[in-house]
């Protein structure tokens, strides 16, 4: 038996048809982009939103492109993790669900995959009901996308 606090509480949203899960004790909170000022291109060329006085750079998630998810603003939603000020924002699509995943139903990312990826935060998949869903790390997500 797997003791339960050996288990993650996953956000999970799609890109596409793929499952995509972000672990609930990195988020800070989840916005709509309408309640979030679009703030001009950073120094660095990529989108910043401004939230509380703070401005913050913006990526996607999955395949939701920063450009896409504006146009889809209503479905898009704005993942801020827990790092004060937070190191990057998320687009991700609207978000499903929240599921309970315990560690003995997650897998890592076979190292071939893990170095294919590197960067973009994938590092385990979770069979979960209605199918694998892929996890993301959004520290590592965020350094990855800086580091381009």
């Amino acid at each position: 038996m797997v003791r339960p606090d050996l288990a993650l509480e996953l956000l999970i949203f799609r890109a596409g048809e793929t499952r995509f899960g972000l672990d609930a004790a990195q988020i800070a909170e989840v916005v709509s982009l309408d309640e979030v000022e679009i703030a001009r291109d950073g120094g660095d060329g990529g989108p910043r939103v401004r939230r509380g006085g703070a401005e913050v750079p913006v990526v996607g998630l999955g395949s939701m492109a920063w450009e896409r998810a504006r146009a889809q603003s209503r479905s898009a939603k704005l993942v801020l993790p827990k790092s004060t000020p937070p190191a990057a924002g998320f687009v991700i699509g609207d978000p499903d669900e929240m599921v309970r995943v315990e560690a003995d139903r997650i897998e890592p990312l076979p190292p071939l995959i893990r170095d294919m990826v590197r960067g973009s935060g994938m590092w385990a998949a979770a069979r979960c009901e209605g199918g694998l869903v892929i996890l993301i790390d959004l520290a590592e997500a965020a350094q990855g996308a800086f580091r381009r």
